[in-house]
């Protein structure tokens, strides 16, 4: 074979043989699909950015979820009370407000109890996360009524309220004695 082709199932083998590590360390929590797709993303680095985080595997297009990230997480060993597990446990619930239940805004009691209860950690570390700024890159929070939305939605929101108030600035009111002058003036 050429020195080309020995090159090509040299890098094939390297990417099998990567991709195999990161099923392995994921015992059974993730399809050979996923874990395919987490080695495309982050390469030979895939390992290492798992081990160090295994939450950002629920923050990126592969489909897994909060709760295989989190069995991923806790096989490895991680403290259930980690910064990391919280700030993805906020992420999830306020997903699940959002999705489920319709709601972009959540008050922080209520985000509090709800992480509280799917993590099974103290409200006060949930609470001092909120407060103390860690979570502002992805949340928005109404300081005045202590309401917490993820940050995505919350400039979706702004977005469309302009786009809305944009289009009530440029509506045509109707005046009944003057609609054949409208008509004809947008015809």
């Amino acid at each position: 074979i050429s020195r080309k082709k020995a090159y090509e199932i040299s890098l094939d083998f390297k990417e099998k043989s990567d991709v195999r590590e990161i099923l392995t360390f994921c015992n059974g929590t993730i399809s050979s699909n996923t874990a395919v797709k987490v080695y495309k993303k982050w390469g030979r680095n895939a390992l290492g950015i798992i081990k160090e985080n295994p939450y950002t595997l629920c923050t990126t297009d592969f489909g897994i979820g909060f709760k295989r990230a989190d069995e991923i997480a806790m096989g490895l060993g991680i403290n259930p009370e980690s910064k990391e597990r919280i700030i993805s446990g906020i992420k999830y619930v306020l997903n699940i407000f959002a999705s489920r239940d319709g709601h972009t805004y959540v008050s922080e009691d209520k985000l509090c109890d709800g992480v509280s209860k799917l993590l099974n950690v103290g409200k006060d570390k949930v609470s001092e996360l909120i407060n103390n700024g860690t979570v502002l890159d992805f949340v928005h929070i109404e300081k005045n009524e202590k309401e917490i939305s993820l940050k995505s939605l919350y400039q979706a929101e702004e977005y469309i309220a302009r786009k809305l108030t944009d289009l009530n600035k440029r509506a045509i009111y109707l005046d009944g004695g003057n609609i054949e002058h409208i008509i004809n003036r947008i015809e």
